[in-house]
């Protein structure tokens, strides 16, 4: 086929065997080939001998204008050499690594010699490896190194993950990522010799992003090695996992908290049967996980005490599926009964499907019991008194029914005859009662014409800061009482007036005994003057005088007496002035 005078029979024997070789004219028209090319393209020699070469192109490649610059290259005598996708004659592709050599005799090119070599193996692997490169570039965060550490190129992801630019990092040392500690550890020396020693190193690592964000990878340090097995330069490749390793912190943390707490966690699946407990729940119910795996709670923690009404409204929730609190008496194991405050959320998925619930149980007996107490003391004082409640602004908020029950008088009437609660406070009460201090004092509210007399206490709720939310009053009917006080000051007064008037009637009696007396030692002296003829009239002057001194001590008994009598009402009247001025 190529000249078999040649001195060189050898080497072309040698590349005949060898190698895809075909022989075409200048214008691409096939001369011959050997049975290499023959066998990798399919065809016998006489179809092809005489085709152009375009038979092992794709038609679009044919019509290129590459395609035409690449013939005429070759015409000028410039060879072609590198891989070339070419078509058999069962339609495959084929890989090629050819040299396409002008042969030029005379100064003057004859013909062209392809020497080709399939590779289509080689190509396809290539590609195939390409392609989990882009792959993984595209989904991992990428960086090289050399030996020594320095950073000689990263990819997009990695720079967005560390939040540096390229120019920032390139020629840098991996140390960029990690604490001075770290950097300055026997681990972090061992770490890199060991890479330069040909060992691939992974796990997960905790790094430094720009700013000191801290970003934790799952990172794999491949060593690049030559042929010769040569160490040549550091890929790593590596996943960002913080969203991870945070939610895995979290989930240590809960599970902690889920087996160290007293109160009760529980995990259901959609159909609510318990697919987790924890040790607070065994503490709390007596029951053990092996007892309640797979059982509704319902089924065991339900008893007599258990309130119907709040079970169908729980039941109405996990229906639905919601998230709820609520307070419910269940059954231990031993068949005692406890309160328990339930939290219970529903679990969804990714896709937002429902996936079950996760309840918290807590044992609230001991603050259930002293509220029912407090609720039941409360009843009893808001039925057997009147309560009222104002907002913070003095607004009527609520009235109990004490004035339909115990005043006679329709709740709704009372309620439009109440004024606002600082009406009935003088400015220092009411200040004493803005700071927290109770204010007890005697009302009265005029209602249709009656006056209702309320012995009253006012008080103050506030919210946890302290701000004044409501204020309440409750009191009790004194509106009798108010009365007979009213009277008693009036008969009081009556009395006292009366025995003011004895008085005067006593000093009356007084003056008129000292005028008698004084006449009649007057008369004495007159018949002490007249002698025997006066001693009978002397006789009539003493008696005379006798009865003065007596009614004169008489008045002064009663008048005695009338100041006592007055002293005490007065003590009496203040007692009872006090009795009806409670402020």
């Amino acid at each position: 086929m190529f000249g078999k005078s040649s001195s060189s029979d050898s080497i072309v024997r040698a590349i005949n065997e060898t190698q895809a070789v075909i022989q075409f004219a200048l214008d691409g028209t096939i001369q011959t080939a050997n049975a290499n090319f023959l066998n990798l393209l399919g065809y016998q020699l006489h179809e092809v001998v005489g085709k152009h070469h375009r038979m092992f192109v794709e038609p679009g490649e044919a019509d290129s204008e590459r395609y035409k610059k690449f013939w005429e290259s070759l015409r000028q005598g410039t060879p072609q050499t590198a891989e070339f996708k070419r078509i058999g004659k069962d339609g495959r592709e084929i890989w090629i690594q050819a040299s396409y050599t002008p042969i030029v005799e005379r100064g003057k090119v004859q013909r062209i010699i392809k020497f080709a070599s399939d590779v289509t193996e080689q190509v396809l692997a290539k590609a195939d490896i390409e392609s989990q490169l882009q792959a993984i570039h595209r989904a991992e965060a990428v960086i090289e190194f050399d030996l020594e550490g320095r950073i000689l190129y990263a990819n997009d992801n990695f720079l967005g993950l560390m939040g540096y630019r390229l120019d920032e990092v390139v020629g840098q040392h991996h140390r960029l990522f990690v604490t001075k500690a770290d950097a300055n550890s026997d681990a972090y020396r061992v770490f890199w010799e060991r890479l330069r020693r040909g060992e691939y190193q992974t796990a997960e690592y905790k790094r430094l992003a720009k700013g000191g964000k801290e970003v934790w990878i799952h990172a794999t340090y491949n060593p690049i090695k030559s042929p010769d097995g040569k160490v040549l330069k550091i890929v790593k490749f590596a996943s960002d996992i913080t969203n991870e390793v945070t939610q895995r912190a979290e989930f240590r943390l809960l599970s902690m908290v889920a087996n160290e707490t007293d109160n009760a966690v529980v995990i259901t699946n959609p159909q609510r049967e318990v697919q987790y407990v924890n040790k607070g729940f065994t503490l709390m119910t007596g029951f053990h996980m092996d007892e309640v795996l797979g059982g509704r709670t319902r089924d065991f923690l339900v008893g007599p005490h258990t309130d119907q009404g709040t079970r169908q409204r729980i039941e109405a929730e996990l229906d639905a599926p919601r998230a709820f609190y609520d307070e419910i008496q269940i059954h231990r194991k031993d068949n005692s009964s406890i309160w328990v405050s339930i939290t219970s959320n529903p679990v969804t998925g990714p896709g937002g499907e429902h996936q079950g619930f996760i309840a918290i149980l807590a044992d609230i007996t001991r603050v259930k019991t002293t509220a029912l107490e407090f609720e039941t003391r409360f009843a009893t004082i808001s039925h057997s008194n009147l309560h009222v409640e104002w907002d913070k602004n003095g607004a009527l908020i609520e009235i109990n029914d004490y004035p339909d029950r115990e005043l006679k008088v329709p709740t709704q009437d009372f309620k439009t005859a109440i004024k606002r609660w600082d009406t009935y406070l003088s400015a220092e009460q009411r200040e004493s009662l803005i700071k927290g201090e109770s204010i007890v004092r005697d009302i009265v509210i005029p209602v249709h014409g009656r006056d209702i007399g309320i012995a009253a206490t006012f008080a103050t709720i506030r919210d946890p800061y302290g701000e004044l939310q409501k204020v309440i009053m409750y009191g009790a009917d004194i509106t009798e009482r108010l009365a007979v006080v009213q009277t008693s000051d009036k008969v009081m007064g009556e009395l006292i007036t009366s025995g003011e008037n004895i008085n005067k009637m006593v000093s009356s009696i007084n003056a008129i005994a000292e005028q008698t007396n004084l006449l009649a030692l007057n008369a004495a002296i007159e018949a002490a003057r007249a002698g025997e003829a006066g001693r009978g009239f002397s006789v009539v002057a003493d008696e005379v005088r006798n009865l003065a001194s007596k009614a004169s001590d008489s008045a002064r008994e009663i008048n005695n007496v009338v100041t006592e009598n007055q002293s005490l009402l007065n003590s009496l009247s203040q007692a009872l002035n006090k009795l009806n001025k409670r402020d």
